[in-house]
This record gives structure tokens, sequence and C-alpha cells, in this order.
């Protein structure tokens, strides 16, 4: 099962994303951010970044839509 790991320690407001799977080119979207106005990426196998307003608790991503798991650092 692939992995959307999220890494908020890269600087304030931005959090850094990717996939981590068997299959090197991987590249499911997925929603994240806030339930209420979800953002859609596109992460793949190889580091990304986005900027939020949101801290590492509040940051969800939509696990009820995806068969994913979720790793947060």
């Amino acid at each position: 099962m692939p992995t959307l790991e999220l890494n908020f320690a890269k600087a304030p407001g931005q959090v850094a994303y990717r996939w981590k799977a068997s299959e090197k080119a991987f590249a499911m979207p997925v929603r994240v951010g806030n339930p209420e106005h979800w953002q859609v990426i596109r992460p793949t196998t190889e580091w990304q970044t986005m900027e939020t307003p949101l801290a590492r608790d509040a940051f969800q991503v939509a696990t009820d839509l995806y068969y994913v798991n979720v790793s947060k650092e």
C-alpha cells in the first residue's frame, strides 16, 4: 500500500510531500488540507512542497476516499 509522506519541518507555512511506493512512477492525486476546502495535490515519489496555513495536527488527508497510509513528520 502506498504511503503519503508529509514533512512539516522544512519551513514554517510549508509542507513537503511525496509517495513512498514500490512503483517508481507512482503519482496518484490526493486531497489534503481542510475537509471544508480540500486541495488536490499530485505527489510523485520525488519530494515537492506546498504552502499551507495549517499546522501539522490540523493538516488532513482524505483517507476515506483513498486506500493509502499517511506518515507525518
